[in-house]
C-alpha cells in the first residue's frame, strides 16, 4: 500500500513540474516573442500625418500595424491632390495596435469656381470674394481712373475674364486697380484737331473721354474738328485771363466736335422742326388775331343791340295803358 501511494506522489509531482515548465514558457512567449512579433498589447504613438501624401501615409502606418479611414474630402488651394489636411486622434496619442487612424484630405481633381463679382467693387471687397471663392489673389498692377481704389480689370494666365467666368478653384486671378495719379501735368489743347487724334491723345495720357458733344451750326468748320474742351486748355486764352490749368491721369476731358447734318439724331431734327413751326405760327398770328378781333367785336355790338331791343319791348309791354276820358257832350 505504501509503494502505490509513492508512486501517486511522484506522479503529482512530476505534473506539477511540468505544468510549471509549460507555465513559464507561456508567460516568456506572451510576455516577450508574441509582443516582439505582433505589438499585441503595447501602445503606440500616432505619427504625425498631416501634411504627407496618401500614399506615404498609408506605407507609413502599415510599418507600424495601424490603420486608416478617409473621413472626408475637403479642397486646399495651398495643397497638391491627396494630401493630409487633418487627422484624428493627433499626433503623439497612445494607440492599440491595429487602430484606425481617421483622415481629412484633398481631391484628387481640382472642382470648378465661378469668379464672383469683382468688377467695380472696392480692393478690399475684392479680396475677401477671392478667399471665399478659394482662389488666390494674383498680382496686382495700377492704372490711371476715375473709380480709385476699385477693380477695372482682372486677368487669369494672361487672358481678360469677367464676372461668371468658370475657373479652377485654386487659381491665380490678377487685378487691375483704378487710381488717380499724384503727378499733374497741363491740360492738352485738342482745339482744331479731329476727333480720332484727339481722343487718341487722351488716350496716350491716361486720361478719359467723357461726353463728346456735337454741334452742327458751324456750316464754315471741317466736319470732325474739335471746337472746344472742357477743361480748357493750359495757355488758352478765357476772356482776359490766360488759363494755367493742370490735370492728373484718370481725370476726365469733355469736347465739343462739328458734327454733319445728315448725323444729327433724329430727336434733334424733330426738335427743329417743331420750333420752325412754331415760329411760322407766331408769325401768322397777328394778322389772324386782328381778323378774329374785330369779328367778335361787331358780334359782341350786335349781341348789345339786340338786347337793348328786346329790354325795350318788355317795358313798353309792362306800362300800364292809360284811359283817355271821352268829353261830355252838351245838349241843348
Amino acid at each position: 500500500m505504501q509503494v502505490s501511494t509513492n508512486r501517486w506522489w511522484h506522479l503529482i509531482i512530476h505534473i506539477s513540474v511540468i505544468g510549471l515548465f509549460l507555465a513559464f514558457f507561456a508567460w516568456l512567449f506572451f510576455s516577450f516573442f508574441l509582443p516582439s512579433k505582433t505589438l499585441h498589447g503595447q501602445s503606440l504613438a500616432v505619427p504625425k500625418l498631416v501634411g504627407m501624401s496618401l500614399e506615404e501615409a498609408k506605407r507609413y502606418l502599415e510599418e507600424r500595424q495601424l490603420d486608416y479611414v478617409v473621413r472626408d474630402s475637403v479642397f486646399s488651394g495651398k495643397m497638391p491632390p491627396h494630401t493630409i489636411l487633418e487627422q484624428h486622434p493627433q499626433a503623439g496619442t497612445k494607440v492599440k495596435a491595429g487602430r484606425h487612424i481617421h483622415l481629412v484630405i484633398t481631391p484628387q481633381s481640382t472642382p470648378a469656381t465661378k469668379l464672383p463679382e469683382l468688377i467695380d467693387v472696392s480692393f478690399e471687397t475684392a479680396k475677401r470674394r477671392l478667399e471665399r471663392a478659394d482662389l488666390i489673389l494674383g498680382n496686382i498692377s495700377y492704372k490711371p481712373d476715375i473709380r480709385h481704389n476699385t477693380v477695372i480689370g482682372i486677368t487669369f494666365n494672361g487672358k481678360i475674364i469677367t464676372n461668371g467666368t468658370s475657373i479652377p478653384k485654386g487659381s491665380r486671378i490678377d487685378l487691375v486697380i483704378g487710381g488717380k495719379s499724384n503727378e499733374a501735368f497741363d491740360v492738352p489743347n485738342l482745339t482744331g484737331m479731329p476727333q480720332e487724334e484727339a481722343e487718341m491723345l487722351i488716350s496716350a495720357l491716361n486720361l478719359e473721354l467723357g461726353v463728346v458733344n456735337y454741334i452742327y451750326d458751324e456750316p464754315d468748320q471741317d466736319i470732325g474738328i474739335v471746337l472746344r474742351q472742357s477743361p480748357s486748355a493750359s495757355g488758352e486764352m478765357v476772356g482776359d485771363s490766360l488759363v494755367n490749368a493742370q490735370i492728373h491721369a484718370g481725370e476726365i476731358i469733355d469736347i465739343w466736335v462739328v458734327g454733319s447734318p445728315a448725323q444729327k439724331p433724329q430727336n434733334q431734327l424733330k426738335e427743329e422742326e417743331r420750333q420752325e413751326k412754331s415760329e411760322k405760327n407766331k408769325s401768322e398770328k397777328p394778322e389772324n388775331s386782328n381778323k378774329n378781333t374785330e369779328k367778335s367785336n361787331k358780334e359782341k355790338l350786335e349781341i348789345i343791340r339786340k338786347k337793348k331791343e328786346q329790354e325795350l319791348k318788355n317795358k313798353a309791354k309792362n306800362q300800364p295803358k292809360k284811359e283817355v276820358k271821352k268829353p261830355n257832350s252838351i245838349t241843348n
